[in-house]
């Protein structure tokens, strides 16, 4: 700047400091030049070696999403995926320090290679059953509020959808007993029609019915009507009965047999209740043993 201001008219010597000025901006030009090609090929290399360690990141937890995560219901899955890869950008963009600019660009990279993973692997594949439990039943308390045959309709395909291989079903007072035993069922049982229709319909979406049949404690629906009252433990608490009573054994055999010839062909196991019998011991017939 200084040598520039000179004019033409000055000394021979004085032309010389402007040629050298003019060779000074030259050289600081082809700096600033060669600065920002250096700078531009660093920028281009960073981004071109993110690029490549993006596209690889964003495989391994797509590829880790389909071989961890399985899910039942497709809305459900892309939601889960969604959620998935916000996380694994937020992750990487803060990991990398990759600036504001790049963030959509590597944002579009993403979503193409989850879209094309996606496709490579089948669409959303269903759910894994493998599982260290054989049987995964869902426990339907079915004493009190009895649910409508035409909920449990809708119900059955969505816990088989989840993962459900059958069904535990505490009846009860909803249970159609019969002979001695009609007087058990609440005025909201189901009807011997309505029963076979559960059946049906548990079968026909792959689940298996296990009764659940208390036999020792949980008793009240049995327990609170007078017929059965002597079978009490303790005779002011209708929920536990005397093991040592003599018609006690009869009387829980004749409940399962009626349990057992309902569910017919269809029934490969049952579940025979025994928990939370809290007065053992205190009746005169138990009192004395050991």
């Amino acid at each position: 700047g200084r040598c520039c201001k000179m004019s033409h008219s000055h000394s021979h010597g004085h032309w010389g400091d402007h040629e050298g000025c003019k060779d000074e901006e030259q050289g600081h030009a082809s700096h600033r030049h060669h600065h920002s090609t250096r700078q531009k090929g660093l920028i281009s290399m960073i981004f071109s070696y993110s690029t490549l360690i993006h596209v690889t990141y964003c495989t391994c937890i797509t590829v880790a999403f389909f071989s961890i995560l399985s899910f039942g219901s497709f809305y459900s899955a892309v939601l889960a995926l969604i959620v998935w890869n916000v996380l694994a950008a937020v992750a990487f963009f803060w990991y990398f320090s990759v600036a504001g600019r790049y963030r959509l660009s590597l944002l579009l990279q993403q979503a193409v290679v989850v879209l094309i993973a996606t496709l490579l692997f089948g669409s959303f594949p269903p759910r894994d059953d493998s599982s260290p439990f054989v049987e995964r039943l869902v426990h339907l308390d079915l004493k009190g509020g009895v649910p409508s045959v035409s909920y449990l309709v809708s119900l059955f395909p969505l816990l088989k959808q989840h993962g459900a291989t059958g069904l535990l079903v505490e009846w009860e007072d909803s249970f159609p007993y019969k002979d001695q035993f009609s007087v058990l069922p609440a005025p909201t049982m189901y009807s011997p029609v309505e029963f076979d229709a559960i059946l049906d319909v548990a079968t026909a979406n792959g689940l298996s019915v296990v009764p659940l049949v208390q036999t020792f404690g949980h008793l009240e629906f049995l327990l609170k009507h007078p017929k059965w009252a002597p079978l009490r433990e303790v005779a002011t608490n209708s929920d536990s009965m005397c093991p040592s009573h003599a018609d006690s054994l009869s009387v829980v055999k004749q409940l399962l047999d009626q349990v057992i010839e309902a569910h017919g062909d269809r029934l490969k196991a049952i579940h025979l209740g025994g928990d939370e019998v809290y007065q053992l011991g205190q009746c005169p017939l138990c009192a004395g043993k050991p």
